[in-house]
């Protein structure tokens, strides 16, 4: 009875907090922070958007991982094992029991195996949701190029008034900063001409003899837009190489002063500082993406791209979800 009543007070309790949270505006403000940050926003889309591309991408590779399991459970010979263990002396009934738990185990991948067992429905959805939010980072990102200006001209300004820094680290800051900056409007120009928005797109003449003249008119007009729309393909990914080259130049120089600092300080810092640490992880695990975006096949996986950009930004993102957390811990209610 004392019990129920401890229970009952302690409901109450958690629904008079909740129902004082939701009722309170300062809850919706501090969870809308993040989402007026364009940074903090682009880090945890960042995550949405990989970590939907690599659960895509091993939901796809199930169907290959239960085949393999079973074939080692079918190549395994469990009687030679029970003998090498000199258990010849147990019953037939014994190691029946013995080995019921792995042929069932067998049976239900058979199973699987042959109701053509397939998420392909689910991977395929996460994929159109890692393409959906990649468009929707990228557009959001045009609006930050005069924050990122701003960034780049004060960002070289401390860095030619540091007298602490050495001059070699001083021309690479600089390099660091214009590459980011420059990186950003070639980024927004690629994405403009893929989508077609971008102005004065037919001022490149189609040469009327790549044309059969003697189809009917709609078909030519129509052919005619083919051929727009990929020399704009070609012409946007053109650009979204380059924007990907000078982002590769930014991360190895991110990756050569993080070093530095951790050579300087002797590995103290890696205690001490929680966001040298995230932009350590973060660097190393975009350091593969921008070579697999600068080159126009690209050069890994999507299982792998998945992978890092999941890890680029998750600890980021971690960060960002737990100091939103802290303060409503710390969100006086009345």
């Amino acid at each position: 009875m004392l019990k129920s009543q401890r229970n009952t007070q302690s409901l109450i309790v958690k629904i008079d907090f909740i129902t004082k949270l939701l009722s309170n505006s300062k809850f919706y403000d501090i969870i809308n922070g993040p989402f007026e940050d364009v940074y903090k926003l682009d880090s945890i889309l960042s995550t949405v958007c990989y970590s939907s591309l690599f659960f895509s991408e091993l939901i796809k590779l199930q169907p290959k991982f239960l085949k393999l399991l079973k074939s080692i459970i079918i190549r395994l010979n469990l009687q030679n094992l029970l003998k090498l263990f000199n258990v010849d002396s147990i019953k037939n009934e014994n190691n029946n029991k013995l080995l019921l738990p792995i042929t069932q185990f067998s049976n239900k991948i058979s199973e699987k195996l042959n109701n053509n067992y397939n998420k392909s429905d689910l991977s395929n959805k996460l994929k159109t949701l890692s393409n959906y939010i990649s468009d929707i980072r990228i557009f959001n990102r045009l609006w930050a190029t005069p924050g990122l200006i701003s960034f780049g001209i004060n960002g070289v300004k401390s860095t030619m008034v540091d007298d602490e820094m050495p001059n070699w680290l001083k021309i690479l800051s600089v390099i660091d900063i214009v590459s980011i900056v420059a990186y950003q409007p070639l980024e927004n120009y690629a994405y403009l001409l893929d989508k077609h928005w971008w102005f004065n797109q037919k001022t490149e003449a189609i040469d009327e003899a790549t044309v059969d003249i003697g189809k009917d008119s709609e078909l030519k007009e129509l052919e005619i837009k083919e051929i727009e729309a990929k020399k704009y393909s070609e012409k946007s990914l053109y650009y979204y190489v380059l924007s990907s080259k000078l982002w590769a130049i930014f991360v190895v120089i991110e990756l050569i002063k993080l070093f530095h600092k951790l050579y300087t300080t002797k590995g103290s810092i890696l205690k001490k500082d929680k966001s040298f640490n995230i932009g350590l992880i973060s660097n190393l695990a975009n350091f593969p993406l921008t070579i697999h975006w600068s080159l126009y096949d690209g050069c890994l996986p999507d299982l792998i791209v998945g992978f890092f950009g999941t890890f680029s930004s998750c600890m980021n993102t971690a960060d960002i979800l737990s100091n939103v957390i802290t303060d409503i811990k710390h969100l006086k209610l009345n």
